[in-house]
Order: C-alpha cells, then structure tokens, then sequence
C-alpha cells in the first residue's frame, strides 16, 4: 500500500509526463502528429506474455564478442560513422566526426599535444577521439544526454581512450563551480543548443585561454527564406547577460525531440545570435578572434562559421 506522500510523488510525476508529451506533440507537424498518435496507440494495447518474454531475452546477446554488438546496443541513434575495429567496418553513423578537418585544422593552429582539454559536449566522441590522437595529455569531456554519454563510454572502450575521462551532466553548471583551469576549451556543436550562449563564451573564458567554437548563427538574408530552417524559428527577443545586450533568435527542435537519437539542448528551444553578435559578443568578453575557418553560409541546418580565440 501506497503511502500518502508516495501516491502525491507518483501522481506529480505522471502530470508532469502528460505535460511532456502535449508539448511534444503541440510542437508537431500534422503528419508527424498522426504517426505520434498512432505510435501512442500501439503503445496501450496489452502485451501479451509471450511478447513479454520475447523482449526480455533480446536484452541478451548471441554468439561472440565482437565490436558490432557494443554499437547495436544504441542502434539508429549513432550520428557518426565510426572507424573500423580489428579492419572490421563498423555499421553506425554516416558523419565522419572521428576524422573531422576542424579538429585537424584546431591541432595544427593551436597545438594540442601536452594540452589538458575541456570539451563540452562530445556526442559520441569522435572529437575527444582525434583529440587524444592528437597528443593531448587529458581530456576532460563532458555530456548532458544520458543515452550520447552511453555512447561515448562505448567509443572509450572499442578505440582504448586512455587519456579521455566521460563525465554525466551539464557542462554549464560544471563551468559555474569555478573549476581547475585548462588549456583548451572545445566547443563545438554546443553554443546553438543554448538558451543564454553569451554565458558560455563568458565562463569559457574563465577556465581556459583558448576557445576553439563551432556553431550554426542566424542570417537574416537566409534563414527565413529556406523552409526546412525557417519553421524552428519563433522570433526574436532581447536578452542581457554580463553587461552585453543583444538580440537573439528562438529555435524550436519540433519532432526532433521524439528522437532517440536527438542530440539537440536541454530545453524545448534554443537562441541563436547572429555572427555580428557572436563576434561583439567574444570581444566583449575579453576574447581575441585569432582565426575564422569553416565557414558556410549555405550548409542545411543553418549558416555556420568556426572560430579559433585566446585571451590573457
């Protein structure tokens, strides 16, 4: 028998997932709208036992060890394309995040080896893994998504990570607890994926004297003339952070939070800021630019640039 005070935990706790899932589905196209309901629908209808007894042993594996089942364990959710394991291919993503120029590029401006890095937000780490390659002496890699830091403990184990630590949880409350400094701090994928990004180019600044920063901006000439990106846009607000005031543009993921594999922020939304503002806003906050590469106005999924920046 349920206790008062657990009946209240249980029935807060089953408010709050309806809550979830009407937002979800509010945030909707309405053919994405009808397989979701559809999905929910199959989801209520009893399973019979023997249905119960067949999901249960698929949790087991057959046959020998072998790389490929570590990685089918995430199956569908992987978003890069691992590289081969004993000379055997690997079936996963189709990006090639673990041979990515921009880190090449990052190695041979910076000079990694002997570095101690913070990377925030690795995904499946692909760059933590070209990092290591790269000479670094200690990378610390922090990931907010369970099931992606899952996916990252599977890359440290089939590629033997030895100089690469994965930590569970959020990177911006981890920069707030005023952490040992770094000598590099890679950011890349990450600043888009926030509600406040001026904070991270400021607390950036406070654990390490390089910031390497790969994001999508928002141009005005192009982003609401393209359909696939002007539907996430919900408009503008202001938004004031450390003495810098600036303009910002809502982006709303829709359908991509009912992703398994969603590799997006925190919240329902995230604000973009525009490249004049992301370029005020690291000067602002004490950040010299010393080289932009990587920059495509065009790419799909929005107009983006990379920014290599050091400070005193």
């Amino acid at each position: 028998m349920l206790l008062p005070f657990q009946a209240v935990v249980g029935g807060l706790r089953r408010t709050a997932g309806g809550l979830r899932r009407r937002l979800l589905r509010r945030l909707m196209w309405p053919d994405e709208r009808a397989a979701y309901d559809a999905f929910r629908e199959r989801r209520r209808q009893p399973m019979d036992p023997a249905a119960a007894w067949r999901q249960t042993l698929d949790l087991h594996v057959a046959g020998p060890p072998r790389a490929q089942n570590a990685v089918d364990i995430f199956a569908g959710d992987w978003t890069s394309k691992l590289p081969d394991v004993g000379g055997t291919e690997l079936a996963a993503g189709q990006h090639r995040l673990f041979e990515d120029e921009r880190i090449d590029w990052l190695a041979g401006r910076f000079g990694i080896r002997g570095m101690s890095v913070l990377e925030l937000g690795p995904l499946e780490g692909g760059h933590t893994y070209m990092l290591e390659r790269a000479g670094a002496a200690s990378i610390l890699a922090i990931e907010q998504n369970r099931r992606a830091y899952l996916r990252c403990l599977v890359t440290k184990e089939l590629y033997g990570l030895t100089a690469a630590r994965f930590q569970l949880g959020d990177f911006m409350a981890y920069l707030k607890t005023g952490p040992a400094p770094v000598d590099l701090c890679v950011a890349l994928g990450v600043l888009y994926h926030l509600v406040e990004p001026a904070e991270l180019i400021d607390l950036a600044g406070r654990v390490s004297p390089r910031l390497a920063l790969w994001t999508h901006y928002y141009d005005e000439a192009i982003c609401p003339r393209i359909p696939e990106q002007a539907r996430h846009f919900a408009g503008t607000f202001e938004s004031r952070y450390g003495g810098f005031v600036h303009t910002l543009h809502r982006y709303e993921y829709k359908a991509a939070l009912g992703w398994s594999g969603f590799s997006g922020g925190a919240h329902s939304h995230a604000a973009w800021m525009d490249r004049a503002t992301l370029l005020r806003c690291l000067e602002h906050f004490g950040w010299r630019v010393d080289a932009i590469g990587y920059e495509d106005p065009h790419l799909p999924n929005g107009p983006c640039l990379m920014v290599l920046a050091t400070r005193n």
